[in-house]
């Protein structure tokens, strides 16, 4: 197992930890809520017997926590410490349920006039994705930050940083990218509301190295969102991709993240989900959306599944 596996699996296990002393609590939903809104640091790490039995299911082929998907959040103000706060989930039915494995702050101090657009990963490396607030040139809008490992994630020690040469058009901005063992998509959206056709674009890209040099091609997306609603991220787990939309408001438990569940990119621009939920997640006020993605594909080349099957909720 390489170096980057390990530490993942050890993530894993630490966080699925946390998450059995939390429950061991009595006031198990003011606590969980704690590392829901991103403000309190409240990670212990015991239970070494347990540990060893998570391990167990965690090393098995096809199991539940063959993934574990990472959300970043962004502390509204701009501050030097304590800026980005990554919250996990053993897969995508876990946020649905607002039920997250645990959180922690990074070393991230995103400069105030960039915006966290995205993470996600693909079998090699981990990527952040920069944009500028104000429009800007070729090669001075859209930042890419390139990691080995979580580790490297949490300690902000990327082994590359650099600018696409993409230059958006003015009225868009980056919303999502997202990765499936193929190919790399960027997820972009009209900062104005507009019809479906108009308001989301996907670029598709070969590799990394073509995202970098603007070499890919696009689509329109027949999807229109209520102007009170934002697209906070797009993912894909090897087998569907997601499409995970936030109200520009905050709102309670199952009014504020909704996600749309597709069999392929061709389903997401003609935007035919095979199934879409309210998630129970929530986020507090003085924090927002910066990206989703899955962080640990373990017992793959590529991707595995993360077994989610399709929902049986009502597309809306």
């Amino acid at each position: 197992m390489s170096s980057r596996r390990a530490f993942d699996l050890l993530r894993l296990l630490y966080l699925n930890i946390w998450l059995f002393e939390q429950l061991q609590q009595t006031n198990d939903e003011e606590e969980s809520m704690k590392c829901f809104d991103g403000v309190d640091g409240c990670i212990q790490w015991r239970s070494p017997i347990l540990g060893l039995l998570i391990l167990a299911l965690l090393a098995l082929p096809g199991s539940a926590f063959a993934q574990s998907w990472s959300w970043f959040v962004v502390s509204n103000t701009d501050v030097t410490t304590d800026e980005v706060w990554e919250v996990s989930f053993s897969g995508i039915n876990a946020f649905i349920a607002g039920n997250p494995l645990g959180g922690a702050f990074t070393a991230m101090n995103v400069n105030p006039e960039w915006g966290f657009k995205a993470f996600f990963a693909d079998k090699d490396q981990y990527y952040i994705v920069l944009e500028s607030d104000a429009d800007a040139g070729s090669g001075e809008e859209v930042y890419l930050l390139t990691y080995d490992s979580m580790a490297d994630v949490f300690a902000n020690n990327p082994v590359f940083a650099g600018y696409s040469t993409i230059n958006l058009s003015a009225g868009h901005s980056v919303s999502g990218f997202a990765a499936d063992g193929n190919d790399y998509y960027m997820l972009l959206e009209s900062d104005a509301d507009a019809p479906a056709g108009s308001e989301f674009y996907v670029w598709t890209y070969n590799t990394i190295a073509d995202f970098l040099n603007e070499s890919g091609s696009f689509e329109a997306l027949n999807l229109s969102l209520s102007p009170s609603w934002s697209m906070g991220a797009f993912a894909a787990d090897g087998e569907y991709f997601y499409l995970i939309a936030e109200t520009d408001a905050g709102a309670p438990a199952g009014s504020e993240f909704w996600i749309y569940q597709y069999d392929s990119l061709a389903d997401v621009v003609a935007h035919t989900p095979i199934g879409a939920s309210a998630s129970q997640q929530i986020l507090d006020d003085a924090w927002s959306h910066g990206g989703m993605g899955i962080s640990v594909p373990l017992f793959a080349d590529g991707f595995e599944s993360s077994g989610t099957g399709a929902w049986s909720a009502t597309v809306q």
